[in-house]
């Protein structure tokens, strides 16, 4: 019938767990072996065992008693919650190499598609455990629009960010905020041969012209008052060659320099900080440092560049919102490691399985004047094919059901146990002599 979209069964993945094996290395039960993850096989009888594990525990993100309950049931290993503590615990870097094989082959679609310069997002996120509101753990991760991820790194509250902690191929622009902006890390992605393209905060770096001396901030504001945006510079970093670098600066509209301005005071109060008068005046700017040359990148399409920085924003709040990534369930460093590699390798995969579908539907013809699908709603879609790939990796028998309920009994209390009060209370209350006399006649 003309008009009807051609059907796209053969090119779409069933999601299940024979698929989700496919993703991951081969010789789970090896790595396991060869990572520490186990020293010999008892109750968890393979790798495959022990990703499935490990898997139920970060996408369901359940209580350790109740991925016990779900493991006892399905009869492939009996492990208490305590047990199971320990095989998460010592999970952390076999589920780092699974990461690294899936991060490899996302990696690898870039040369498939014959990419000679990628665009590298870099940025790192806050998580918290529950009772707290400060930085307990970061989550640093470069992030390529279109791929996914491409590199993932987990590290305390103290792990300060920088592009050091990326890896970039020759060519690359590797695109971050203004966190990141700073000497040390340029040079680490010119000495990999790839170039940067930053938001600046002129403050924090150092710069110095074309002859090498010390660049007056008064000075380039000044004229970028009077539309001189763009201005060669040189970035200093002791014991090596300066690097080559283009700074744009452009001023904001007199309304977003207000809000900007306002902004600033808010997160001065709070930290209780005095703002300088150059402060205030940087924040009417919009500052970016990048060293792309101008034949690859113009001033306005570097501006335009830097606005897909966004992505991987919009990345960490798929993450936190739908795959729970900020549900921390404990404060323990390797099980928090755990916890996030677990996430980290369903985010890979779910990136993979959006991008499939994004170019599938792009290919229609019906779609060209259609905007994007989007990559939130393909993310819920995705998530929950993933639970259900995960949850029926192994089934539940039922005749194991009463036998892995002792999975969820908790330990004494010294106030009771409220369901046992319950039942003491009906067979009580339901004795003869509590029953009413009832008239004669």
């Amino acid at each position: 019938m003309a008009g009807c979209r051609p059907r796209m069964t053969n090119q779409v993945a069933r999601i299940d767990w024979a698929w989700l094996l496919g993703a991951v290395p081969q010789d789970l039960s090896g790595l396991a072996k060869q990572t520490g993850a186990v020293a010999r096989w008892r109750k968890v009888c393979s790798g495959e065992v022990l990703l499935w594990l490990c898997m139920l525990y970060t996408t369901t993100a359940l209580s350790l008693r109740s991925t016990s309950f779900l493991s006892q049931s399905t009869g492939r290993c009996k492990l208490n919650d305590s047990s199971l503590l320990h095989r998460l615990r010592a999970a952390g870097p076999f589920l780092q190499a699974v990461l690294n094989h899936v991060l490899f082959r996302s990696a690898a679609g870039a040369k498939g598609r014959g990419l000679r310069r990628v665009l590298r997002l870099q940025d790192a996120t806050v998580l918290c455990v529950p009772g707290s509101s400060g930085a307990d753990f970061r989550l640093h991760t470069v992030y390529v629009p279109g791929l996914g991820l491409t590199s993932v790194e987990i590290t305390d509250g103290s792990g300060g960010e920088g592009l050091h902690r990326g890896h970039y191929e020759p060519n690359d622009i590797v695109v971050a905020d203004q966190g990141l902006a700073h000497a040390r890390s340029i040079h680490h992605v010119h000495r990999q041969g790839a170039f940067t393209l930053v938001r600046a905060y002129l403050q924090n770096i150092r710069l110095h012209d074309i002859e090498a001396k010390r660049l007056e901030l008064g000075e380039v504001l000044q004229q970028a008052d009077r539309g001189q945006r763009s201005r060669a510079v040189l970035v200093p970093l002791d014991g090596c060659e300066s690097v080559k670098a283009r700074l744009i600066v452009t001023p904001l509209p007199a309304e977003q320099a207000a809000r900007a301005r306002q902004r600033l005071h808010k997160r001065a109060g709070k930290k209780q900080k005095t703002l300088s008068e150059q402060a205030l005046r940087l924040a009417g700017y919009f500052v970016v440092l990048t060293t792309v040359d101008e034949a690859v990148l113009s001033d306005e399409q570097v501006v335009k560049v830097y606005r897909l920085r966004w992505q991987i924003e919009l990345f960490f709040k798929r993450c936190k919102s739908i795959l729970m990534l900020s549900s921390l369930a404990a404060d323990d460093p390797e099980l928090v490691t755990t916890f996030c590699l677990g996430k980290m390798i369903e985010a890979a995969l779910i990136d993979r399985l959006n991008n499939r579908m994004v170019e599938l539907s792009g290919a229609q013809p019906d779609d060209a004047l259609r905007p994007s699908v989007s990559l939130y709603r393909l993310t819920v879609v995705h998530h929950l094919q993933m639970l259900l790939a995960v949850c029926a990796g192994f089934r539940v028998k039922a005749e194991r059901l009463l036998c892995a309920i002792g999975a969820l009994r908790e330990g004494r209390r010294k106030r009771g146990d409220s369901l046992s009060l319950i039942m003491q209370t009906h067979r009580r209350i339901n004795q003869p002599r509590f029953e009413p006399h009832l008239p004669a006649g």
